[in-house]
């Protein structure tokens, strides 16, 4: 078995530049993987991708990207324009926002948003890349 059994594999992570997200970038490109993080803190993607880049080099530098999720109208054309998504045959969703106070106080924006981040977003982001990643042929596998 090969010491890297994910090299030549793409990934995108959301919420990747820290906590769970940042944990799963780190174990991927260890194991060979190209990560593209994408978040909505530009010094904390800055950061995690510098680290990634150092730790774990690999045929091509991990990369990120700023988008905040709660824009999901937005998301389908920022994806088209600054990644190179049919490339990608690894999706992680890691990004959410918690919900701080009873739904009874919570603003109908903040709902909005919550339901963009963990919802509709990632579903947005399933639905771009389920079509990419069925014309993608993998012959590795863990």
């Amino acid at each position: 078995m090969s010491l890297k059994p994910l090299l030549g594999q793409r990934a995108l992570i959301t919420g990747g530049s820290k906590g769970i997200g940042g944990g799963i970038a780190s174990k991927l490109a260890s194991l060979g993987c190209q990560v593209t993080l994408m978040s909505r803190n530009i010094n904390n993607l800055k950061t995690k991708v510098h680290e990634l880049n150092n730790e774990y080099p690999n045929n091509e530098e991990h990369q990120w990207h700023s988008f905040d999720l709660k824009c999901s109208y937005d998301l389908e054309s920022f994806l088209k324009t600054n990644i190179q998504y049919e490339k990608i045959n690894i999706l992680i969703n890691c990004a959410g926002q918690s919900q701080k106070r009873l739904l009874v106080s919570t603003s109908i924006d903040e709902i909005s948003s919550i339901t963009n981040v963990n919802l509709i977003s990632p579903m947005i982001l399933c639905k771009l890349f389920a079509r990419s990643m069925s014309k993608t042929k993998s012959t590795k596998h863990l």
